[in-house]
């Protein structure tokens, strides 16, 4: 977890430069808990849940 400003901002140029890897890159804020950093916002909880590109809900019918 980063929490100096300038480090952050760093290492958001470098994945940027990256483009071939990575899309969209930005930072998001974390909290630290026992079992590492978790999301502080729920756009970043729901996207640790993995990828929703298979059919549930009313796609499923």
């Amino acid at each position: 977890m980063i929490t100096d400003e300038a480090h952050g901002d760093i290492r958001l140029l470098e994945a940027k430069a990256d483009q071939s890897i990575v899309v969209g890159v930005y930072l998001a804020e974390a909290k630290k808990t026992n079992n590492g950093p978790a999301p502080t916002h729920f756009r970043e909880a729901f996207r640790t849940r993995g990828p929703s590109n298979y059919s549930h809900g009313k796609q499923e019918a």
